[in-house]
């Protein structure tokens, strides 16, 4: 089901009828109304109304999210930035017989 926020947004419910939260976009950039970490900050919590359920209120907000998942790649090493998720692609053709040998030498079968 979806209701419609204060703001105008939409709110998206699950079949028990509790909000369902926005997600993250970490692969979009940081500019406002890209949809990426900037937007976490800004983006409308879920009015706490009849339509949801009490235990709404212990669900982590976007912030809260965002930390949890900052802290963990903090914790494992992983570092992303702007260029994390860019292709290095340059429009060439692909090589599939040299992808396959590579996949089956992978798997430790001898071509």
């Amino acid at each position: 089901r979806i209701e419609r926020g204060a703001d105008g947004g939409l709110i998206f419910m699950d079949a028990q009828q509790r909000a369902i939260p926005p997600a993250i976009h970490p692969q979009f950039g940081d500019e406002p109304g890209s949809g990426g970490a900037a937007c976490v900050a800004d983006a409308p919590d879920v009015p706490a109304d009849a339509s949801t359920t009490a235990d709404t209120a212990d669900t982590p907000t976007a912030a809260d999210r965002l930390e949890q998942l900052q802290a963990e790649h903090r914790r494992r090493g992983v570092e992303i930035d702007k260029s994390t998720a860019v292709t290095r692609w340059a429009g060439e053709r692909m090589d599939y017989s040299t992808a396959i040998e590579w996949l089956l030498n992978r798997d430790g079968i001898e071509v």
